[in-house]
């Protein structure tokens, strides 16, 4: 074998060292950030829909015609 091969082979397994070394981190941050994002969609308040506020807003500004009267005054 020349010390060619040896020299080589030393690089490419230190390369693979790097790269598992690397590869770890990198799963568990991404592992992280679906975590986040999962979290997020699920406890993200939607309370606060279009329609809601605008119910809201005829109750408060014309709470005598109905919603369809109040859309039409509004411009909706």
């Amino acid at each position: 074998m020349s010390s060619g091969t040896v020299i080589e082979l030393r690089f490419v397994r230190n390369m693979l060292r790097i790269f598992q070394l690397a590869y770890k981190p990198l799963c568990v941050c991404l592992c992280l950030l679906y975590l986040y994002g999962i979290l997020y969609i699920v406890f993200s308040s939607d309370d606060e829909g279009p329609e809601h506020s605008k119910t809201e807003w005829c109750e408060e500004y014309h709470p005598k015609l109905t919603y369809d009267e109040c859309a039409d005054v509004a411009g909706w």
